[in-house]
């Protein structure tokens, strides 16, 4: 195999969920004003840790980026910021709802994330987690 691939990548848009903006304009904004997304922990109890603060995602409105009830009852936050993120980027490139089935099948999703889901490993024993 050639060291690099002749095939072309065009990205048509962006989608950011991200502690300090939703929406690739809020996320911009608060990146070039130096404001960050880390704060203390509202998300669980966390007097007990020795660090109390991380980036959260706060003011997420699911249903506003496009996810339906089912959805958001039967998928975990992280799942839900993926897809959420996922349907901004489609909007940024003046994509929702004109896509046919054969041009969904050549459509590709680079996704970036720092954490997995650490609500997935709630009860679990040591060797699992």
């Amino acid at each position: 195999m050639a060291p690099f691939s002749t095939r072309r990548v065009v990205i048509t848009g962006l989608g950011v969920v991200a502690p300090n903006g939703i929406g690739k304009q809020a996320f911009w904004e608060a990146c070039i004003a130096g404001r960050s997304g880390v704060r203390r922990i509202t998300q669980f109890d966390a007097n007990t840790l020795p660090t109390q603060i991380a980036g959260e995602v706060r003011d997420f409105d699911a249903g506003a980026l496009g996810l339906t009830g089912e959805e958001q009852l039967h998928m975990d936050r992280n799942t839900q910021f993926a897809i959420a993120s996922a349907n901004l980027a489609l909007e940024d490139a003046g994509l929702s709802n004109v896509l046919t089935a054969e041009e969904r099948t050549r459509l590709g999703v680079y996704m970036g994330t720092a954490m997995a889901s650490s609500e997935e490993g709630k009860g679990l024993e040591a060797p699992y987690c």
